[in-house]
């Protein structure tokens, strides 16, 4: 007889999820266990992805407690593994100078999915954009009217996912800063060593008037952090994972949506 995985109130906090999502998530979270703990010692990274990670987060699309719906736009997961900066503008000089092209790409998203009438509407206000050749309201023209504000890299050996992380958000922030979007809401990025998931806070730090004269920018990008979420290495650990992203999701919804993505459809959007 199977043992029912008991979930430690402690992990997750009172209702944190439906009674429908309970019923889903046993069996997803013990695959996701049982994958990490089989692929940890000989995986590589694009298979820890694929069979950990990726999973782990299209979880998420399975809670609708985790997903809402807000009026007509909903939160979804984005694999952007081979989606670039876009244009190559956006990357920073000095970092253009440094990092290959893979060095310029991140694993997955979380975004705000617009309502087709929404898109539309950013769609055909092309000749407002100020950067690049294409219509986009991030740094990329392969999801270009998706709302990304969390942002997600996998590294299963010595190297920083940090690194990467800091390379796409500095490009998000250029992006900002010349079309006139709001630079100071800030973008949660999650950094995963193998079987750890590291939440970091970036945000544009303004500079003094010296380095602003030698960098040419009013800011730069800070780190705070990092916010242990959980570990991949037992069901307790991934449930924390998933509270501290329900957190962020809250965020998303309430905050972001606020100060951020309606302060850019007011930039394009006339009634």
């Amino acid at each position: 007889m199977k043992t029912k995985i008991q979930i430690p109130e402690s992990s997750y906090g009172p209702n944190l999820y439906g009674a429908q999502d309970l019923t889903n998530i046993h069996a997803l979270v013990d695959g996701i266990v049982k994958r990490a703990a089989s692929n940890r010692k000989k995986t590589h990274e694009p298979q820890w992805v694929s069979t950990v990670v990726g999973p782990l987060i299209a979880v998420l699309e399975s809670l609708p407690s985790m997903m809402p719906v807000l009026d007509t736009r909903r939160i979804e997961t984005l694999n952007i593994s081979t989606v670039s900066i876009q244009p190559r503008e956006l990357c920073p000089s000095s970092l253009e100078e440094v990092f290959t092209l893979a060095d310029k790409k991140i694993d997955h998203a979380l975004a705000i999915d617009l309502a087709r009438n929404e898109l539309r509407r950013l769609q055909t206000a092309g000749s407002k954009y100020r950067v690049g050749g294409e219509p986009s309201i991030n740094q990329t023209y392969a999801c270009a009217f998706k709302f990304m504000f969390v942002n997600f890299e996998v590294k299963v050996d010595d190297r920083d996912p940090l690194i990467q992380l800091a390379v796409w958000i500095a490009s998000e922030l250029e992006k900002r800063s010349r079309e006139g979007y709001p630079i100071e809401v800030p973008i949660p990025a999650v950094a995963i060593y193998g079987d750890e998931w590291h939440l970091w806070i970036a945000y544009a730090a303004k500079v003094n008037p010296k380095e602003r004269r030698k960098n040419g920018k009013a800011y730069r990008v800070q780190f705070l952090g990092p916010i242990i979420m959980g570990s991949t290495y037992g069901h307790a650990e991934v449930y924390k994972i998933f509270h501290v992203l329900k957190a962020v999701i809250k965020w998303g919804l309430e905050v972001y949506q606020r100060d951020y993505v309606e302060k850019v459809f007011a930039k394009y959007i006339k009634d």
